[in-house]
């Protein structure tokens, strides 16, 4: 495995982080519209929603983009390779929110606003 070849964490997370989407372009992940449409709304500043099939992305006066799904929660930004969102959900199934990921480990909380 080309992640144990290095003792640099960081490292290892930047591989990890291309591998990971390297896979998700590769494989098809097929989500539900049901599913799709569940995850639309908006998150503080963020705004989902879905449009012909499609999942996208937009934070507050910025352009939009179409999500990729890399499993049924995660997904990620083709033009924003550093970035990628999370769905989170209660023990219900209900949307509560998103969480940003960014490829350095950070990551940042919006709950479901409308």
């Amino acid at each position: 495995n080309i992640r144990n070849r290095s003792d640099d964490e960081k490292e290892k997370r930047n591989l990890s982080w291309i591998i990971e989407s390297l896979n998700a372009s590769m494989n098809d992940i097929d989500i539900s519209s049901v599913q799709l449409k569940d995850y639309a709304g908006k998150y503080g500043d963020r705004k989902v929603f879905y449009e012909n099939g499609v999942l996208y992305y937009q934070r507050s006066g910025r352009q939009k983009f179409e999500l990729t799904p890399m499993s049924e929660d995660t997904f990620m930004l083709k033009e924003i390779e550093f970035f990628r969102i999370r769905f989170e959900k209660d023990s219900s199934g209900k949307v509560t929110g998103l969480t940003g990921l960014y490829d350095d480990g950070k990551t940042d909380n919006s709950p479901r606003s409308e």
